[in-house]
């Protein structure tokens, strides 16, 4: 009986984790999609969500930050770049659009 109730709970969390993942990746697929045609606007909420999910992803702040820059207060935009250059495998970007701030 232990058994079945391990299993049971194993599948219903293996679930909600698969379930969680594909909704993940369905969200960064259009946040990319956004931020490739540079509709900055429509990018930002998505990569604000991810962030929300993965704040120390380096592509999530990076990206979150570029749409910031492009969008808003400029300053705003500086906090996220100066999270990713501390980093490894920093976009060179990041670099140039920092010294801007």
């Amino acid at each position: 009986m232990k058994l079945n109730i391990y299993f049971f709970f194993y599948f219903i969390l293996n679930g909600v984790y698969l379930a969680f993942g594909q909704n993940l990746n369905a969200l960064k697929k259009e946040a990319d999609g956004f931020f490739q045609k540079q509709n900055y606007t429509e990018a930002k909420e998505r990569y604000l969500k991810l962030i929300a999910v993965d704040q120390k992803n380096v592509e999530f702040n990076y990206k979150y930050g570029v749409c910031l820059f492009e969008t808003e207060n400029k300053l705003k935009s500086k906090k996220y770049f100066e999270f990713i250059l501390n980093k490894t495998n920093v976009p060179v970007k990041a670099h140039l659009r920092n010294k801007l701030n």
